[in-house]
C-alpha cells in the first residue's frame, strides 16, 4: 500500500474519490447520516454490547442490519454510492457470510442447538457491521478517516475507563474483587483484548497518517500505549497473540514502517512495564483480595499508568527526530531487540511453568489456567480439549452429529424398525390364519 490509511479504506474496494484533507467541507447528506449512524452504532457496541450473552445482540446487530439494508436499498436506487467490490474483497465479504450460513445449518446437528442459534444471531450482527462498512467505504476517504477517527475515540474512552476501574475500584464492575481480569465496559476480557487489538493499529494508523501534526501524533502514540497496557491486563493470550499479528500486518501493509515500529515500541515499552508492576501485585493481579489492598495498589497503579503515558507520548513525540536519517540502524536495533524479547519470554515462561515445547508436545489440555497473574505462563488450553471431542463426535457422525436431529434421527428410526417388525408380525398371523381357514 503506498497510503498509510489504505488499510481502512480498503484496498480491495474501488471507492469514489475525494477531495484531500481530513475533514470535507460542504458535506452531503449521505457522508453525514453514514457518519452518524456509524459511530452510533459503534459507540452501542462497545459500551452496551452486553458481554458474550445475546441481550444486546437484538438491537445493536439488529440495528446493524437494518442499516445496511437501507444503504444497500439506498444503493440500488441510485441514492446511494454502489459499492464495488474487487476480487479479494467478494472472497472476504462471502467468506463470512458463507461461516454464517454454516452457523445456521449446523443447528441441524449441534448437540448443542441453542448455542448454534446463539452463535447464528451473532453471525448476522458481523454480516451487518460488514456491510455498513462497505457502504460507508464507497463514500471516499473522507468518510472513512471521519469514521475511524470516531472508532479511535470510543476505543480510547473504553480503554480509559478499563483502567480507571483498575486504579479506582469503585469504578469497576461488581464482580472486580473476583475476577481481576480487566474487562469493564466490555464485560468480557477477551473481548476487550480484541478492542484494544483494534486500538493498537489504529494508534499505529494516527501516527503513521498524521507524523506532521504532532498534537494528533501525540494522540495516536497514548492510544497505542493505553491498547498495549489495557490488552495486557486482560490476562487474553489470545489477544496478545492477535495484537502481535496486527501490528505485522500493519507493519507489512502501510507506509512508514520504520516510524510506526519505532513509535509501537517507544509506547509499548512503558506500558508493558506498568503492566509487568500491576502483575507482582496480588490486589490487581489475582482475584480475592480485599477492597482496602485494591484500593491502595490502585492508586499507586493510577500514579504509574499516568507516569508511563507521558513518558510513551514523549518517547513517540521524539521518534521521527530519532530514526530519521538512521532508518537502516533503527531497522536493526528492533530486530535486535524483537529477538531479545522473544527470547526472554521463552525463558520467563519456562522458568514459571516448565519447558513450553515440552508441553506441547505431551499436550496442552491436562488442568485449566486460572484468572491470575501467572495465566501467561500457563501453556494449557481447554479449547484445544473442546475441539478433540468435537472431531471424535465428527468422526463418529461425520453427517448426523450428535445433536437434536440425530436424536429425532434415530428415533424415527427405532419407531420405524417397529413399526416396520409389527406389520411382518401382522402379515405372518394374518397368512397363518388365512391357510388354517
Amino acid at each position: 500500500m503506498s497510503h498509510p490509511d489504505a488499510l481502512l479504506r480498503w484496498p480491495a474496494m474501488s471507492a469514489a474519490p475525494s477531495r484531500p484533507g481530513w475533514n470535507r467541507p460542504g458535506w452531503g447528506w449521505p457522508e453525514a447520516l453514514a457518519v452518524t449512524v456509524a459511530g452510533a452504532l459503534i459507540f452501542a457496541a462497545v459500551f452496551f454490547g452486553g458481554a458474550s450473552g445475546d441481550g444486546s445482540v437484538l438491537w445493536v446487530g439488529g440495528a446493524a442490519v437494518v442499516a445496511a439494508a437501507v444503504a444497500l436499498g439506498a444503493a440500488s436506487l441510485g441514492l446511494w454510492p454502489l459499492p464495488r467490490l474487487d476480487r479479494p474483497a467478494r472472497a472476504a465479504v462471502a467468506g463470512l457470510v458463507a461461516l454464517v450460513v454454516w452457523t445456521g445449518a449446523s443447528i441441524v446437528w449441534s448437540i448443542a442447538g441453542d448455542e448454534s442459534w446463539s452463535a447464528l444471531n451473532k453471525g448476522m450482527a458481523y454480516v451487518g457491521f460488514l456491510l455498513v462498512g462497505v457502504t460507508l467505504a464507497a463514500l471516499g476517504t473522507n468518510t472513512t478517516r471521519t469514521v475511524a477517527s470516531l472508532l479511535a475515540g470510543v476505543l480510547a474512552a473504553a480503554l480509559v475507563w478499563a483502567l480507571a476501574g483498575k486504579a479506582i475500584p469503585a469504578l469497576a464492575a461488581g464482580d472486580a474483587s473476583r475476577v481481576a481480569r480487566l474487562h469493564s465496559p466490555v464485560g468480557y476480557w477477551n473481548g476487550l483484548a480484541l478492542l484494544a487489538d483494534a486500538a493498537l493499529v489504529l494508534g499505529l494508523w494516527i501516527v503513521a497518517a498524521l507524523a506532521g501534526d504532532r498534537l494528533l501524533r501525540a494522540a495516536g502514540g497514548a492510544l497505542v500505549y493505553l491498547a498495549v497496557l489495557t490488552g495486557l491486563l486482560t490476562g487474553s493470550r489470545a489477544g496478545v497473540l492477535a495484537g502481535l499479528l496486527v501490528v505485522g500486518f500493519w507493519l507489512w501493509l502501510g507506509a512508514g514502517r520504520v516510524d510506526s515500529a519505532a513509535s509501537a515500541v517507544a509506547a509499548g515499552v512503558p506500558a508493558a512495564l506498568a503492566a509487568g508492576w500491576a502483575f507482582t501485585r496480588p490486589a490487581l493481579a489475582d482475584p480475592g483480595h480485599t477492597h482496602a489492598d485494591r484500593v491502595h495498589d490502585g492508586a499507586v497503579f493510577g500514579v504509574l499508568a499516568l507516569a508511563g503515558l507521558a513518558v510513551a507520548v514523549a518517547a513517540v513525540l521524539l521518534v521521527p527526530r530519532l530514526v530519521t536519517g538512521r532508518e537502516r540502524a533503527t531497522v536493526r536495533v528492533l530486530v535486535i531487540g524483537a529477538v531479545a524479547a522473544v527470547a526472554l519470554g521463552l525463558v520467563a515462561v519456562a522458568v514459571t511453568s516448565g519447558n513450553p515445547f515440552t508441553k506441547a508436545a505431551h499436550g496442552f489440555s491436562r488442568s485449566e489456567c486460572t484468572n491470575t497473574a501467572s495465566r501467561f505462563g500457563c501453556t494449557n488450553n481447554n479449547r484445544l480439549r473442546w475441539w478433540g471431542e468435537a472431531l471424535d463426535v465428527f468422526r463418529d457422525r461425520p453427517l448426523g452429529g450428535a445433536g437434536a436431529f440425530a436424536e429425532v434421527t434415530a428415533q424415527v428410526a427405532r419407531e420405524s424398525d417397529a413399526g416396520f417388525e409389527r406389520f411382518l408380525h401382522d402379515l405372518t398371523r394374518a397368512l397363518s390364519v388365512r391357510r388354517s381357514n
